[in-house]
């Protein structure tokens, strides 16, 4: 990946069926193709992310790559509404709440994520269609 890439990366649980249908979402509101997508499981090529990623093995955060930046949690998802097309760029305005209190919302919902939504036996595979938003 040079680092005049155009693109952000949006890091996501794999198996996580909120966290697919999640990437589903960004794909069909990011007109523009701002956003790659890679799996957190996707060891390999996590580890040649353009920044210091440090991958756990809990994967109970959303990643942001952007312009050099890791965002994590809350502000890796309002970062990413903020780029999207339609009215979801005013979601951003929750930015202004305190991390600590957006972040602990987003971990009662990493939480439990597997117990309300499910969790697949195996990584999302790309259609071909889609293979090119996939690093």
């Amino acid at each position: 990946m040079s680092p005049q890439q155009t693109f952000a990366i949006v890091a996501f649980d794999g198996v996580c069926n909120l966290c697919n249908a999640t990437v589903n979402w960004i794909i069909d509101n990011d007109s523009k193709k701002q956003f790659k997508f890679i799996a957190l499981q996707d060891i390999d090529r996590i580890k040649d992310l353009p920044v210091d990623f440090q991958r756990t093995e809990s994967y109970q955060s959303v990643y942001l790559i952007e312009q050099g930046k890791l965002y994590q949690k809350s502000t890796a998802v309002l970062k990413i509404c903020q780029k999207l097309s339609g009215l979801y760029p005013l979601l951003y305005l929750y930015i202004i709440i305190p991390r600590p209190l957006r972040d602990l919302v987003y971990d009662l919902i990493a939480q439990n994520r597997y117990k309300w939504f499910g969790k697949r036996s195996h990584c999302r595979i790309p259609t071909p269609e889609l293979k090119e938003r996939f690093l």
